[in-house]
């Protein structure tokens, strides 16, 4: 990663942990800079707008998290495995990546562009698996069953974060029940749901330390 890269991942890192933590609509460039371990200077020369609206940082996260999960499903056909990836991708940066995980525990259930996150991809992996007669409890509204994705993923989550199990087995086993739940049979679910998630470690405002 470029050296502005970089910069630019310790800058939204700092944001998301500031916003995460105490709230608040928008940052200055001084608790921005401080957080960041960074001069205001250097917050003026990698940003357009030198302050951070909340507004303008969760879209941000949500194509991200999107671009993360894409990048996933290289070489990826089948939707239950899909379906799998997603869930288990999320559980696992939870664990890999607290101030994200936190921030998002925060307000996904309040910000509209994280909640889109799930009627994009997870739903039209929901409405292929449906065409393709793999998924025998889906009616027309997916809505419904995206909420029980979106709602055990974030159980499992907190789950990690607590400490409660470890992120492969949390993963695993809220990707089978939610296979399950679409109304695949249970040796279907229980293979699919382990499935590999693929190194992907290439993105740009990552946490990882």
């Amino acid at each position: 990663m470029a050296k502005a890269d970089r910069t630019k991942e310790t800058i939204f890192n700092a944001a998301m942990k500031l916003f995460g933590d105490t709230g608040g609509e928008c940052l200055g460039v001084s608790d921005l800079a401080h957080a960041a371990n960074l001069s205001r200077g250097t917050i003026y020369n990698n940003l357009d707008d030198p302050s951070v609206r909340f507004d303008d940082l969760t879209p941000i996260l949500a194509r991200d998290l999107e671009d993360l999960i894409c990048q996933s499903f290289e070489g990826i056909g089948h939707p239950a495995d899909r379906i799998a990836i997603i869930i288990k991708t999320i559980i696992k940066r939870a664990h890999r990546e607290p101030v994200w995980a936190d921030f998002v525990k925060r307000y996904v259930l309040v910000d509209t562009d994280l909640q889109k996150f799930w009627s994009n991809v997870p739903a039209s992996e929901v409405r292929r698996g449906q065409s393709m007669g793999l998924f025998e409890n889906v009616t027309d509204d997916v809505s419904s069953i995206i909420s029980v994705m979106g709602g055990s993923t974030l159980i499992g989550m907190l789950y990690v974060r607590q400490g409660v199990k470890g992120w492969r087995d949390t993963g695993t086993e809220i990707a089978e029940l939610v296979l399950r739940s679409l109304g695949m049979d249970k040796a279907g679910a229980h293979k699919h749901a382990r499935i590999a998630l693929p190194d992907v470690t290439n993105r740009m405002f990552s946490m990882v330390a």
